[in-house]
């Protein structure tokens, strides 16, 4: 709604300072249509008439709030069966701003030193890896790009301090299996018994 004082002014300037419609609009920082309906004695443009897609906007967004995120054309057929008659352009633009996309949620997984191992594979025909008992070589096409020594031989077994430790807090299997462990190595008499009474379960 425009301000009276506004209306005011704009007829004292058009009236007493004699000023054009381009002068009061550059002087009153508004538009020269603004000016010109203010001095014809018209009112403020009718409102506009609502989209015929805001009856469905409460469902729209509802509709988005569960996954899996909608393309504007599922939410077009979707609306159909409701009995909307508008068409996709509409829907496409009301929808705009759900279907944009968000950074994806994520937690970080936090694993001891050897309680768990990922490995990516690939079909790779450019390369070779040469294991020497020493280190491991990546050739590219006949070329060494990379050198590693090898930390440990075939039969090496290879331990972290405190590894043991840190599993049998996280797992009471393998607690129950270290127990198991200490207690075989206290005699064979007792090993064998363990081994018997792990046999009936």
């Amino acid at each position: 709604m425009m301000d009276e004082t506004l209306r005011i002014e704009v007829r004292r300037l058009w009236e007493v300072e004699r000023l054009t419609m381009r002068q009061i609009a550059e002087k009153l920082r508004m538009g020269r249509r603004t000016v010109t309906r203010i001095l014809r004695g018209e009112t403020a443009k009718k409102p506009r008439k609502p989209s015929i897609i805001a009856p469905y906007e409460r469902l729209i967004a509802e509709w988005y709030k569960a996954p899996p995120a909608l393309m504007a054309i599922q939410v077009l057929n979707r609306l159909r069966d409701y009995g909307y008659t508008g068409g996709y352009g509409t829907v496409k633009q009301a929808t705009a701003e759900f279907r944009k996309k968000r950074a994806g949620a994520f937690f970080e997984l936090v694993f001891l030193s050897g309680e768990e191992a990922q490995v990516d594979w690939t079909a790779w025909k450019i390369g070779t890896i040469p294991v020497y008992p020493d280190t491991v070589e990546i050739l590219v096409r006949g070329r060494r790009v990379a050198v590693h020594p090898r930390l440990f031989k075939k039969h090496d077994k290879s331990e972290l301090p405190g590894h043991r430790e840190g599993l049998l807090l996280r797992s009471p299997r393998a607690k129950f299996q270290r127990i198991f462990e200490l207690m075989a190595g206290l005699g064979p008499e007792i090993k064998v018994f363990l081994e018997h009474v792990q046999a009936r379960g």
